[in-house]
């Protein structure tokens, strides 16, 4: 049977099973704490309840096993003082040592008696067998209900079994406190009793399927009703011993009645009911001879007899069967059920014979020697077991299997003509035709069709037996089906878990069983068949075999189709070859074209480039000549005038040598100012000559310079100097900060000047775009071994996107004539690749941009040596 997906569950249902699981564990604890102080506690020869009663429980060795007559018996007098409570009994037993005999007196209705038992202590065996049993089964039975609930929520059954798992829960673990004084354990151990019954009704009218419609909840009311009476009535009268005896009689024996109800409901759902019905009934049938027949036999048997048979044995056995019962309820697999029915049919019958035979080998051993103590036992013994227990057990085994586990034919043989057949041939629909023979051979079906699937994902009938033609439509690729058989699945409709689609409908008859046929996790047909002609439901074997197959079927059909299409492509090959061969022709000569073109657009560039190098040349030197121009008329004009002035006072000067009336301090203070011009001349004329020297330091960066250290302070005061004309005649201002210490570094300081004067020079034109004149600011510092410098103006900044691309070489956004886009690339291959620093760049539009270079300083030895 195709296994339904569960469906989508809300957190709650997780939330409540995990909380009932933690309250049956609680209570699970908590009892177990209770039961551990009974440990080397003296107590009388048998347990009280708190209402006097001697309770239906016996255990090996104590003195109820042999004196019977004291179950449901209430003890009114201790050593002839009369008790009203089992504290008092309990307390001349501690009273004491273990062994001591003590005289009770016990009344059953109008029946007074005594009887003198000797006191034991409770040991931890006692405890185990006592109390272990109702933990183990209180738990297994609460969780095994909560899991089932949690895992189907939505089924009926799912729901009756977490009520019936509860109930026995509490009924096990009250259990375990009911022989304590305090009467609230037995209160909860009465009421979990008698609604126990009214869970088993629920189950019983929704397992192994729900069949009695409007009926169910009728049934189900009714036995609430009767079991909530029970509780009730036994609630009042719990302490009034002949009323509570009675009551309680009358529950077991209504328990023993639902027990027979459900057994019956059982048969007549594996007589009429589905296959999946029958095999979950299978498996709760083997669960329940184990865990449910001995206790059911015990309660029936203290039932009938008035409470003489001890029924805390019960509890040995009887958690297997809520393990059988919850894994039922839970899968909806079919063939898994089926395997694992067979499966405990072959374990059983197995397991029985192998131990009959091998006592009859002890048997036979033991008998043939008559020395019991005889040394030669154990090699009789061994010889017997391997000449008859060994072969025989093999031969079971093989008996077993073979009528349990082998199908009425013989899949291995049909299997392996279906293989000779299918590879002798590439027709896929002969495969097909072959493939629905030989699976209609072994399963006798009353009809079958192969699908494969399409160049339309469609899937369409490629063969088929027993269909007429038509009678099989073709399957859409988002049919319900098939995202089933997607997943591997075999798809059947079986029982009450069927797929979320109709059967497909084969000629006259319906699907009953579908097989995927995938390859590669990619389905590419599958194997539909009608129902069978014995009427049997399809097993786990032929499952098995039909999935074999169906196998064999898509690797043949993938070979036969891989094959026509080869030879589809190698009758078109040669025209395909021409084809191919004329296209890269043509794509020769479009290659061909494209490189012709693409050499004539690299010479253009090329030319561009060096025109565009060349405009930039003639630019800067234009604008250096200019610069050169200004700086040095100025200083030549005012020594010229100078000189000027120095020759008219020398012509004074000889005209006054033979004047009489030209005092010596006439000629002294003459003499005075011609050295005052003289002075003058010489200045002037030495900044002209100064700022020759800048600009002839400057150019020399182009030449290839040798490193040395220099002081970072000296390449920026010649760098002003150099540009100060171009700096007033822009009306902005120049602004060097030199910060403490001394700022060395380590190569050519012309290419430092080069660097400062690129980055000065877009300062400037970053002003005159902003249409506003300021200051540049340039500070040097230094910090960890590094220098930095910082050129920094206030002018219209850079946009955001072209950030990245201020490097690039000839990437500009300044007009024609302004600038080539060298210039920053031309400042970072000197700053990385000669100076080996970095250059970092911050700018916001509108409000400037800063260039801070980090410099690696000269090492301190190199300074020393400079």
């Amino acid at each position: 049977m195709t296994a339904q997906r569960p469906p989508a569950r809300a957190p709650r249902h997780y939330l409540a099973g995990a909380a009932l699981a933690c309250g049956v564990l609680a209570l699970a604890a908590f009892v177990s704490v209770d039961a551990a102080r009974w440990w080397h506690r003296p107590v009388p020869g048998f347990l009280v309840l708190p209402n006097r009663v001697v309770p239906v429980a016996s255990l090996p060795g104590w003195p109820t096993e042999r004196i019977q007559d004291l179950f449901l018996a209430e003890v009114v007098e201790v050593e002839g003082r009369h008790v009203e409570s089992s504290a008092e009994i309990y307390a001349a037993a501690a009273a004491r040592p273990p062994g001591s005999p003590i005289t009770y007196t016990f009344r059953r209705g109008s029946r007074t008696w005594t009887r003198t038992i000797d006191s034991f202590e409770f040991a931890g065996s006692d405890m185990l067998l006592l109390y272990g049993a109702f933990i183990l089964n209180g738990i297994v039975f609460g969780l095994v209900g909560i899991a089932v609930w949690v895992l189907r929520p939505d089924r009926p059954a799912a729901r009756a079994m977490l009520a019936f798992g509860l109930s026995v829960a509490v009924f096990a673990l009250a259990a375990v406190g009911v022989y304590d004084p305090d009467p609230l354990w037995l209160r909860v151990h009465k009421l979990a009793e008698n609604l126990a019954p009214a869970t088993l009704v629920q189950l019983a009218v929704v397992f192994p399927a729900s069949r009695m419609g409007a009926w169910r909840r009728r049934v189900v009311a009714a036995a609430w009703v009767v079991s909530i009476g029970f509780a009730v009535v036994h609630q009042v009268v719990l302490f009034d011993l002949p009323k509570s005896l009675a009551v309680g009689n009358l529950s077991y024996r209504y328990l023993f009645v639902v027990g027979v109800v459900f057994v019956g409901r059982m048969v007549g759902a594996y007589r009429w009911g589905s296959p999946l019905e029958r095999n979950k009934i299978r498996v709760v049938t083997f669960a329940a001879l184990l865990g449910v027949a001995f206790p059911a036999l015990l309660l029936g048997m203290s039932g009938l007899t008035g409470g003489a048979v001890p029924v805390n044995a019960a509890a040995f056995t009887a958690f297997l069967f809520p393990l059988g019962l919850g894994y039922a309820i839970v899968r909806h697999d079919l063939f898994e059920i089926d395997t694992l029915a067979r499966r405990l049919v072959h374990y059983a019958v197995l397991t029985a014979l192998t131990s009959a035979v091998y006592a009859a080998v002890v048997i036979l051993s033991t008998s043939m020697l008559s020395q019991a103590g005889s040394p030669l036992l154990p090699l009789h013994f061994a010889l017997g077991a391997v000449l008859v227990l060994m072969p025989l057990r093999d031969r079971v085994q093989r008996v077993v299997d073979r009528v349990c586990f082998r199908p009425a034919y013989d899949a291995a043989a049909i299997l392996e003509r279906t293989s000779t057949a299918i590879g002798s041939t590439l027709d896929v629909e002969g495969i097909a035709a072959t493939i629905v023979a030989r699976a209609d051979e072994a399963v006798a079906t009353e009809g079958g069709v192969l699908y494969l699937r399409g160049k339309d994902d469609a899937f369409h009938v490629a063969g088929g037996r027993g269909v007429a033609s038509g009678g099989a439509p073709s399957v859409a690729p988002d049919h319900p089906l098939v995202r089933l058989l997607a997943s591997g699945q075999v798809v059947t409709w079986y029982g009450d878990a069927e797929p979320a689609s109709a059967p497909l409908v084969l000629g006259s008859v319906p699907s009953e069983v579908v097989v995927p046929m995938v390859f590669r996790e990619r389905l590419i047909g599958f194997l539909a068949l009608g129902p069978r002609h014995s009427g049997r439901y399809y097993a786990a074997e032929d499952v098995q075999f039909l999935r074999t197959l169906a196998n064999q079927a898509a690797l043949s059909i993938l070979h036969a189709e891989g094959y026509q299409e080869l030879h589809a492509l190698t009758v078109t090959l040669e025209q395909k070859v021409a084809d191919r061969t004329a296209a890269l022709g043509r794509a020769n000569e479009d290659l061909q074209d494209s490189l012709s073109r693409l050499g004539e657009a690299y010479r253009e560039l090329q030319q561009s480039q060096e025109k565009l190098v060349h405009s930039e040349k003639m630019a800067t030197l234009g604008r250096l000549a200019a610069g050169v121009a200004h700086e040095v008329s100025t200083p030549l004009g005012a020594a010229l005038s100078s000189l000027h002035l120095a020759r008219d006072l020398i012509a004074e000067y000889h005209q006054s040598i033979d004047d009489p009336a030209v005092s010596p301090a006439d000629h002294r203070e003459l003499a005075a100012e011609l050295d005052v011009m003289a002075k003058r001349a010489q200045q002037w004329t030495e900044k002209a000559a100064k700022f020759i020297l800048a600009v002839k330091a400057h150019t020399r960066g182009y030449e290839a310079a040798p490193s040395s250290t220099f002081e970072v302070e000296c390449v920026v005061r010649e760098t002003e100097t150099l540009l100060h004309h171009r700096v007033q005649a822009a009306g902005c201002a120049l602004r060097v900060l030199v910060e403490p210490p001394v700022a060395r570094l380590r190569g050519d300081p012309t290419k430092l000047g080069q660097v400062l004067t690129n980055l000065i020079t877009n300062g400037i034109d970053a002003y005159a775009d902003a249409c506003r004149a300021g200051d540049i600011d340039v500070v040097v510092g230094g910090e960890a071994g590094q220098v930095v410098i910082s050129v920094r103006d206030r002018g219209c900044g850079i946009a955001p996107e072209n950030v990245a691309r201020v490097y690039e070489e000839l990437f500009t956004t300044k007009p024609p004539g302004r600038g080539t886009g060298l210039g920053l690339a031309i400042v970072r291959d000197l700053v990385s690749n000669h100076f080996g620093g970095t250059v970092d760049l911050a700018s916001v539009p509108g409000e400037g941009t800063t260039f801070t270079l980090s410099l690696p300083g000269a090492a301190p030895d190199a300074v020393a040596a400079a």
